[in-house]
């Protein structure tokens, strides 16, 4: 069984996954450069995953926080990141259409874009304010 092609899959945004091939294929690539190639490695990080809940915690976030999601993410579901985004006061959301889990991977110049201009708009403003 291809595991990365697995993982992929289900990472991946439908809209990569039914219209871009190649960017599929070169995802899957970067997949298989990246993950573990240890099973025991790769269940213990997704049984982490699974138990691993911190949303009591998000409004005690006081620093500048942006939360950028891909539109199409079937792992962490756009509802899931507005929740988060919603518990955390002053939150920037960024979202990513035709993008999934895999977004830096499928999506980088629009990823890297709202990073930067989040940066840029919180440099600005801890300036202005010291």
């Amino acid at each position: 069984m291809d595991v990365y092609g697995q993982f992929a899959f289900w990472m991946s945004s439908p809209s990569v996954i039914d219209d871009e091939p190649d960017l599929q294929t070169a995802v899957e690539a970067e997949l298989r450069r990246h993950m573990s190639t240890r099973l025991d490695g790769t269940a213990a990080h997704f049984r982490a995953d699974l138990v691993h809940e911190t949303a009591d915690r998000l409004p005690q976030i006081t620093c500048p926080t942006m939360v950028v999601y891909g539109e199409e993410d079937r792992i962490t579901l756009p509802r899931y990141n507005e929740a988060v985004a919603a518990a955390i006061r002053g939150a920037v959301v960024a979202r990513v259409p035709r993008a999934g889990h895999l977004i830096w991977l499928e999506r980088p110049a629009e990823f890297n874009g709202h990073i930067e201009a989040f940066l840029r708009t919180t440099v600005v403003a801890s300036r202005s304010s010291a």
